[in-house]
């Protein structure tokens, strides 16, 4: 997802919430990718955040992951939630193609 800020603007945290449900092969993020741009066309990678989420739990939980103390200075702002790939073998879904649920980002 990309964001227009309409100017240079201060970015100090990034918060994602996710829902992982590995049931209904709904995955959280392996990590997720900042990149920034002044032109809104050429992007660089400033920041990844990498994680190690357990898909062995049961039911629907909520991760809030949160990017703190960035110290960016950018007018356009690309987030990459990173897909940890298929459903794991232990699954009876194994194989089979995850997805990523994130209903909220707050950039600050």
């Amino acid at each position: 997802m990309a964001y227009d800020l309409h100017s240079l603007t201060a970015v100090k945290n990034i918060t994602l919430r996710f829902l992982q449900n590995t049931n209904d092969w709904i995955l959280a993020p392996q990590a997720i990718e900042i990149y920034t741009s002044t032109d809104g066309s050429s992007w660089k990678k400033v920041h990844t955040e990498r994680y190690n989420p357990d898909f062995r739990e049961t039911g629907n939980i909520i991760r809030t992951d949160a990017i703190r103390d960035l110290k960016l200075n950018t007018r356009y702002l690309r987030i990459v939630a990173v897909n940890p790939g298929p459903v794991p073998d232990w699954n009876p879904a194994h194989g089979q193609p995850s997805y990523l649920f994130c209903d909220e980002i707050v950039i600050e």
